[in-house]
């Protein structure tokens, strides 16, 4: 059976399974998302590849805020962010990207 609506994706994002909620800035009500922080190996071309620290989230692209933007403040468990990247996927998700801010 395929995910296909938001209805069908907002099963993901249950807080009391694997989910969390952040605050987005322009937004009065939490919004669920799948949250990742982990360490990346970024390849080079001109040298030796480098680790860096990222935060991201995903989220259905139907809760993003009115009017989001780059660089729009983002809280996640009581840590504050700012939107580097917010890359919508196709398929009604959105990946963003996260830098503390």
């Amino acid at each position: 059976m395929p995910v296909e609506s938001a209805a069908d994706r907002a099963v993901f994002f249950n807080p009391d399974e694997f989910g969390a909620e952040v605050i987005w800035t322009g937004s009065i009500d939490p919004i669920p998302v799948l949250p990742q922080t982990g360490t990346l190996l970024i390849g080079a071309l001109d040298g030796p590849d480098t680790q860096i620290r990222e935060a991201t989230i995903v989220l259905r692209e139907a809760d993003l805020p009115s009017g989001y933007a780059q660089d729009d403040e983002v809280t996640l468990n009581g840590t504050s962010y700012l939107a580097r990247s917010i890359e919508p996927d196709g398929t009604g998700m959105a990946l963003v990207r996260l830098e503390k801010a």
